[in-house]
């Protein structure tokens, strides 16, 4: 493969370097895919995600579902997993209604207690792994979870301080430490050996409960705290179906996913998604290093690749001077995420593909409801985060076929705006939430008296129907694609007893799209105080929160308003860029 120098990179319109020809005998033409999945699904039958297992198990029980480094589980032997599954939880005391949170990195018990929950007819909780203690305490009491699963052994004081938690299972034993309300995999599993069929029928809810709350999904907005977005069942299985039509999915389509299944990037358009054509989620269970994706695609005959760009480019590093090997591989799915305009040539380049999209969406409309399309040159993928995903058999006619509709309003006074018209980003339709768990005075916020939602993104629609997205009305920012809230960051680093004040802003970043910086008023400017300062930040935020760049000096000489003696976050911004050109600002020593 040709030399990549990351450092020639610029930013404008990458030119369409596609130089391969994919053979099309094995994936289909684009009308023959489409045909094949008119005939999977010539109607939309809602189902709960359990009753639209079963009948894509019922269709090809002997096909790949998941796929990890030393281990393969067909749909019929995923199955068997989820049916087990569901004893154990029906042995820890889950039922129809449960809240059941679960904290895990990508591992194929993850899918199996997704759909065994689903089957129950409670409610799923997926908590990002990297979250740390404070968030955590937060997140579980404010999703009010019953019980709770965990890869990672939490301490008695935490879990005692969940108010409405009954029980935890941990999976990995440790001889040393034990909670009273803690119980081990093995006796878990055990348990659930007790458990009859006839108990499993009667816990079993039928395929009318697609309308149930089925994901309480926790990201950050614009307010102090993390809030539990709510997703039904319906929400999830339209909006991965929608994807299919959308990136034109042949049958039985692998799909590399070495993103978080806890976020709906590989939960709803990787795993739910390649279910609907028996298809197959290609995951590792550790840290995904540029070698181990390199093995997940090669190895595992990946036909697709969900992915962020902080991955592609340590990946194109990694590549650089070994040979090309994927075969297999045609279409690569990477979040926009604001990365470098070269990223998407550099993509076709390196995978020699020609499905390259992005897309555009949020957890309060379950995942992507807006893609380019399969076939759109480089300069869209550049330029836009895509246009409204047609619906096929699941979209309406009330929204031209899709599942949704999207209009910009003007931020003062909430009138429409037309094309080219920058605004407020704004949607209603059959995938977007009914808003966030317990937070009716933020919902009575979040629509307006017509049912749209306002998302608080800048953007406007372009003349051929494409979305352009300037940024986030808020102080908000996203690191690959996960969403930070400087406020809450500064609640939680403020409880520092080496600092006095902190302000927290996010900025242009071309490998994560966005980072932080921490502007602190340290108790001393020693270097051992900074050093504390900085070891708190990564014992108590996850690791996407943690800022990258410090700037310690007094608030005295923070930017005030006038009226109201706040600091001005946009203010900040101004400051750290500048300070970070000039090589002022404080980073840890490696």
């Amino acid at each position: 493969m040709p030399q990549c120098n990351l450092a020639d990179k610029d930013n404008d319109t990458v030119a369409n370097i596609y130089t391969g020809e994919r053979d099309e005998l094995m994936i289909g033409t684009k009308e023959e895919r489409l045909n094949a999945l008119g005939k999977l699904y010539p109607t939309w039958d809602q189902n709960t995600l359990w009753t639209m297992f079963e009948k894509c198990c019922n269709r090809n029980p002997d096909m790949d579902f998941i796929v990890t480094h030393n281990n393969k589980y067909s749909y019929k032997k995923a199955k068997e997993e989820i049916i087990k599954m569901t004893r154990c939880l029906i042995a820890l005391g889950v039922r129809k209604g449960t809240h059941v949170a679960m904290l895990m990195r990508n591992r194929p018990e993850f899918v199996f207690i997704t759909f065994a929950l689903a089957r129950l007819g409670a409610v799923k909780i997926a908590i990002n792994a990297a979250t740390r203690r404070s968030e955590l305490i937060y997140v579980l009491n404010q999703s009010d979870a019953e019980y709770f699963l965990s890869t990672q052994v939490i301490d008695d004081s935490l879990l005692k301080s969940i108010s409405k938690l009954k029980k935890t299972v941990v999976w990995d034993k440790n001889y040393i430490y034990h909670s009273s309300q803690s119980i081990f995999l093995q006796d878990f599993y055990k348990a659930g050996e007790t458990v009859t069929e006839k108990e499993v029928v009667n816990c079993t809810v039928d395929g009318k409960d697609f309308s149930e709350l089925f994901d309480i999904t926790f990201t950050s907005g614009s307010t102090s705290s993390p809030k539990g977005v709510m997703l039904t069942h319906d929400m999830l299985l339209r909006t991965a179906y929608g994807s299919c039509i959308s990136r034109l999915f042949e049958k039985g389509r692998r799909i590399c996913v070495p993103v978080p299944l806890y976020h709906n990037l590989g939960y709803v358009e990787g795993l739910l998604a390649a279910m609907l054509v028996n298809g197959a989620i290609i995951i590792t269970t550790g840290k995904v290093t540029s070698e181990i994706l390199y093995h997940m695609l090669v190895d595992e005959n990946a036909n697709d690749l969900l992915t962020v760009p902080s991955q592609m480019i340590d990946f194109f590093k990694y590549m650089q001077g070994k040979k090309e090997e994927f075969s297999s591989l045609h279409a690569v799915y990477s979040s926009a995420s604001m990365s470098p305009k070269w990223v998407w040539g550099e993509i076709r380049k390196v995978f020699h593909v020609k499905d390259v999209i992005t897309a555009f969406g949020m957890t309060e409309v379950t995942a992507s409801t807006m893609q380019t399309k399969p076939d759109d040159p480089d300069d869209y993928v550049v330029r836009y985060v895509g246009t409204i995903k047609p619906g096929g058999v699941a979209g309406v006619s009330n929204f031209g076929g899709a599942q949704c509709q999207y209009v910009i309003k003007d931020l003062s006074t909430g009138k429409t705006l037309q094309n080219d018209q920058t605004g407020e980003i704004c949607c209603k339709g059959l995938t977007v939430s009914k808003g966030y768990y317990k937070k009716d005075d933020i919902n009575a916020q979040l629509f307006d008296q017509n049912g749209w939602m306002h998302t608080k993104d800048i953007g406007y629609f372009a003349s051929n129907g494409y979305l352009v997205f300037l940024g986030r009305q808020n102080d908000s920012y996203k690191i690959n694609g996960e969403l930070v809230l400087p406020q809450f960051i500064d609640k939680i680093i403020g409880q520092c007893e080496q600092i006095r004040a902190v302000e927290v802003v996010g900025i242009r970043d071309d490998k994560c799209g966005e980072v932080g910086v921490a502007f602190i008023d340290p108790v001393d400017y020693s270097e051992r105080t900074k050093t504390t300062i900085y070891t708190y930040c990564k014992d108590n935020l996850a690791s996407f929160q943690v800022p990258k760049y410090f700037i310690f000096g007094s608030q005295d000489e923070w930017p005030r308003s006038a009226s109201a003696n706040k600091v001005p976050k946009f203010k900040l911004k101004i400051i750290a860029e500048e300070k970070i050109a000039t090589n002022e600002t404080w980073r840890p020593l490696k």
